[in-house]
């Protein structure tokens, strides 16, 4: 487990290195120096098998959220609002909230495939010829997984808002 967190810390440190306020995904690597490409390229082994443990740790955490946003969503969200329903109580925070969560759900399991790929695309890569052009797909992976995270923030305020709406119906039985 240390092992993984000292080469995750790399990537982290060798990614914040490089890290600068891109705005656009295309040629970020216009802004780095000789220097920087040569890290890259000197490197380029350690970055990749750096790579290849995000993605395992990543992909691990995918499936454990997925399992419990799916676990969320169809033993919890879906049951209750079916019952509501068949019992002529129809909650509509309760449908919209499920409506949106079922979306959230739905563009965390899209986003993540993305930035799999992205990562699979570095993987496959040569970044010791080519660093510039590894450089512009890790920014671009690095802003697929920023959106994940934005998708699991999402999903966790909604599950919030789930368990705030159940509290009223509950109050209010």
């Amino acid at each position: 487990m240390k092992k993984n967190l000292v080469k995750i810390f790399a990537v982290a440190l060798i990614i914040a290195i490089f890290a600068n306020s891109f705005t656009s995904k295309t040629n970020a690597a216009a802004e780095l120096s000789d220097k920087q490409l040569a890290l890259i390229s000197n490197r380029c082994s350690i970055i990749k098998d750096n790579i290849k443990t995000i993605q395992h740790e990543d992909s691990r955490a995918y499936d454990h959220l997925g399992g419990y946003y799916d676990a969320i969503l169809y033993n919890f969200i879906t049951p209750l609002n079916l019952s509501l329903n068949k019992n002529s109580l129809p909650n509509t925070n309760l449908t919209d909230n499920q409506a949106s969560f079922f979306t959230a759900r739905t563009k965390f399991t899209s986003d993540y495939i993305k930035y799999q790929r992205d990562l699979e695309g570095l993987l496959l890569l040569d970044c010791e010829t080519e660093p510039a052009k590894f450089y512009d797909k890790l920014t671009a992976a690095r802003e697929d997984r920023a959106k994940v995270a934005k998708d699991v923030a999402t999903l966790n305020s909604l599950i919030s808002e789930q368990q705030r709406l159940v509290t009223i119906l509950k109050e209010g039985l």
